[in-house]
């Protein structure tokens, strides 16, 4: 067996030591980074700065759809419990993870303006394996925001 390389991620200062494939997996998040910064030039001649948002979420469940096993299925949407009564409002994640060979999709929510791969789908509460919310921005302020505490 080969020795470990030292691959550092552009940009960042950080060095990993690692075998193949790091250079493609620090590749990829770059993109992501290059994607993001690019939306956010565009997004400074916007009244309402949130596009950069759009286009980090969308970068991200790209990736993560590529990353992970095709057992797994990657979206934006809603969660559906059937302990929920039906006026309750549905809130919207930007990204859940679910297993799509046994899930059904309850509902499609399209959207003339975006692909097929920016579509919210509405999975049930019991497929759903992990729920993320994309942040433009980290800081103390907005560190609970996306788990909902004050």
């Amino acid at each position: 067996m080969g020795k470990g390389i030292i691959v550092s991620s552009t940009g960042s200062g950080l060095r990993f030591r690692g075998k193949q494939g790091w250079r493609q997996f620090l590749g990829a998040k770059q993109e992501m980074l290059d994607a993001y910064d690019r939306a956010r030039v565009q997004a400074k001649a916007h009244e309402v700065e949130t596009y950069h948002g759009s286009i980090a979420e969308a970068q991200f469940r790209d990736w993560l759809g590529s990353f992970l096993p095709r057992r797994y299925g990657v979206t934006a949407g809603y969660i559906v419990s059937q302990a929920q009564e039906e006026d309750v409002r549905l809130p919207h994640f930007d990204v859940i993870i679910y297993d799509q060979r046994e899930s059904p999709v309850l509902f499609v929510e399209t959207n003339p303006d975006t692909s097929t791969k920016g579509a919210a789908r509405a999975i049930p509460a019991e497929h759903v394996l992990a729920v993320f919310e994309v942040k433009s921005a980290f800081n103390s302020k907005m560190r609970f925001q996306g788990v909902g505490t004050p």
